[in-house]
C-alpha cells in the first residue's frame, strides 16, 4: 500500500463492481480508507475484503444499501462518519443496468417506463441525495470532493 492518501476517506456508491470497484481499489492502494455501497451485501462483503487484502488495507468498509432510498443513504453516510469521521470524496457510480436495453424508443410500453423509473431512481436521485446529504458534511469541514459519473451503458 502506498501513503499517498493515507487519512483520506472516500465514499464510493456503485462500489461493488465495474468504475466503483475499479476507483475503490486504486484508492485502496493510495492508502484512502474507503466505503463502498451496494444492494448485494454478500457480494459487496466479498468485494470489501478483496480489495483490503489485495490493497494491504484495513480500512475497508462495506455498506449494503440501495441509493435511491433515503433511508439507506442517511443510514450509509451516518455509518462512514461513525467509522471515519469525515468524508472527502463522495464517488457516485451507482447506475441500474438490469435491462436497460428494454428503455429504447423503438419499443415504448408501460414495462419500459417502470425500467426508466428504476434508472433514473438510482443513477439521478440517488445521486442527488447523496450529494445532499454528503455535501453539508464537506461544507463543515471546507474540503472534500464529489464526482459523478454515469456507469449505465
Amino acid at each position: 500500500m502506498e501513503e499517498e492518501l493515507v487519512g483520506k476517506v472516500a465514499l464510493i456508491t456503485g462500489g461493488r463492481s465495474g468504475m466503483g470497484r475499479a476507483v475503490a481499489q486504486l484508492l485502496a492502494e493510495k492508502g484512502a480508507s474507503i466505503v463502498i455501497v451496494s444492494r448485494n451485501k454478500d457480494e459487496l462483503e466479498n468485494v470489501a475484503r478483496e480489495i483490503s487484502e489485495s490493497a494491504k488495507n484495513e480500512n475497508v468498509l462495506a455498506i449494503a444499501g440501495d441509493v435511491s432510498n433515503e433511508a439507506d443513504v442517511k443510514t450509509t453516510v451516518d455509518k462512514t462518519i461513525q467509522e471515519f469521521k469525515h468524508i472527502d470524496y463522495l464517488l457516485n457510480f451507482a447506475g441500474y443496468v438490469e435491462n436497460y436495453g428494454k428503455i429504447s424508443p423503438f419499443r415504448p410500453s408501460p414495462e419500459a417506463l417502470e425500467y426508466y423509473r428504476k434508472i433514473r431512481s438510482v443513477d439521478q436521485d440517488g445521486t442527488i441525495m447523496m450529494v445532499f446529504y454528503v455535501e453539508p458534511i464537506m461544507r463543515k469541514q471546507n474540503s472534500g470532493v464529489i464526482i459523478t459519473i454515469s456507469s449505465s451503458p
